[in-house]
């Protein structure tokens, strides 16, 4: 059986109008085949089973040839594809690659093993019509900046070019970019905050040069120029900080009764309210943590997790940790409930859960300019059934 003879007969594997004569030679195939045919064969059937304009189920329990694709995936090397087992030996994980919305969203999510085998999949027409037309579009840029005197600035609505109602100070919007430029005296420095609603995020230049991105959900109080022996901002959610090396003037960021200290580096702080710990990740540079009376001094590569008075230090992948602000939502055998709070911040929805929330985890990425509809669909194939009604997002286990 030839490459273009396996891939003609998908659609017959899909419509469960296989005899074992066919699916012994798939087997025979794919025992031979090498990763890059094996992983095309999935996404080809992957395709398949997501076709708007086709339904099909997978009630046959495929137990052969799902074992032989398992086989084969594992024969490689997982620093090329990840291959997991996670909650069920039929719960095989690997890389999709679906286009949507002229972007590539890779999701390592059940796939071949899944498909053939769990009788209660069926990813149908309706479905599909369903979540898009009640979609959700992604975040964007958007922030109000909040200066001393109480006034509110839409920075949606500025132009590019400098902020004409700011008293002295020099601030200018440059896209979707605020940046402050250090020229003004000890006694005129104010207090300004920026704050993202749900659905938004935005850049910050500090007016010593340090740069900020703000996630959807967030709030960062800074003075317009940095006077005394230290640069202090607060913050609320979360933000990615590179900051400007100053030996003699420490930058330190105040959350909740916590306290991050650091002379010039590169990490990002998580401290959302609904969140159950502050995360603090550091990327590049030293960074001390202080909470009350614990310290905690981290490495590159390290995550500080604060909660309950505690300070616990654990190794982390740090790109995780700041998917978002390079354009992702990155899921390491991340839970269920986890993924929705992120989805509720970026889409500005409620999520509702119908039924026990399942302990399943997820593995993978997804571009953050997807409609929400486009990152359900991926979901779905584990099984979970997602509604939309306006901006109340419905989970049925």
């Amino acid at each position: 059986m030839t490459e273009a003879e396996v891939h003609q007969l998908l659609p017959k594997i899909a419509q469960q109008q296989c005899n074992e004569a066919e699916i012994e030679a798939f087997n025979a195939f794919i025992s031979e085949a090498d990763y890059n045919v094996v992983t095309k064969l999935a996404d080809a059937y992957y395709a398949l089973l997501t076709n708007e304009n086709t339904t099909y189920t997978t009630d046959l329990n495929y137990t052969l040839l799902t074992t032989k694709i398992e086989e084969k995936l594992n024969q490689y090397d997982s620093s090329a594809t990840k291959v997991e087992y996670l909650n069920s030996p039929f719960y095989l994980l690997y890389k999709w690659k679906t286009i949507a919305a002229a972007a590539v969203i890779i999701f390592i999510m059940t796939a071949v093993g899944y498909f053939f085998m769990n009788p209660k999949l069926a990813v149908t027409k309706s479905f599909a019509q369903n979540i898009q037309q009640q979609d959700v579009l992604a975040g964007s840029k958007k922030a109000i900046l909040t200066i001393e005197n109480g006034i509110n600035i839409d920075l949606d609505k500025q132009k590019n070019g400098v902020l004409t109602n700011i008293s002295n100070h020099k601030v200018e919007k440059n896209n979707d970019q605020l940046v402050y430029t250090n020229n003004v005296t000890h006694s005129e420095i104010q207090y300004h905050s920026i704050t993202t609603p749900n659905g938004g995020e935005y850049e910050v230049v500090l007016a010593d040069g340090t740069k900020v991105w703000l996630n959807a959900a967030s709030t960062l109080r800074f003075p317009t120029a940095f006077v005394g022996n230290n640069r202090t901002v607060s913050l609320t959610g979360e933000a990615y900080f590179e900051v400007t090396t100053n030996k003699n003037k420490p930058f330190i960021v105040q959350v909740e009764n916590t306290q991050i200290q650091v002379l010039g580096t590169r990490f990002n702080i998580m401290s959302y309210a609904n969140e159950q710990a502050i995360k603090t990740t550091l990327v590049e540079g030293s960074v001390l943590v202080t909470n009350n009376n614990n310290k905690a001094l981290l490495q590159p590569g390290n995550q500080a997790i604060i909660s309950q008075q505690n300070i616990e230090t654990i190794p982390v992948d740090v790109n995780e940790a700041i998917a978002w602000k390079n354009g992702l939502f990155t899921f390491n055998k991340t839970e269920l409930k986890t993924i929705m709070r992120q989805l509720a911040r970026w889409y500005d929805v409620e999520v509702t859960y119908l039924g026990n929330i399942p302990e399943k985890r997820f593995v993978g990425d997804i571009e953050r300019n997807s409609n929400l509809s486009q990152v359900l669909k991926i979901l779905t194939s584990s099984g979970i059934k997602f509604t939309i009604e306006g901006k109340k997002l419905i989970v049925t286990i």
